[in-house]
């Protein structure tokens, strides 16, 4: 990751992954899922790959 904003999209991607579900993540971090799943969207569209596969 070249940017401090790259970094931080990809530790955020490191601590919603280790939850059992994002939605957990978002509950212990204090933020919405939509928020973390347009910056996990963000890090996807940076690394130039998938990185979750989401259920319902």
């Amino acid at each position: 990751m070249r940017t401090v904003d790259g970094r931080r999209r990809l530790l955020r991607f490191v601590r919603a992954a280790e939850p059992p579900a994002l939605a957990a993540y978002c509950r212990t971090v204090g933020t919405s899922p939509s928020t973390t799943t347009v910056q996990l969207e963000h890090l996807e569209r940076d690394l130039r790959g998938q990185l979750l596969i989401c259920g319902q």
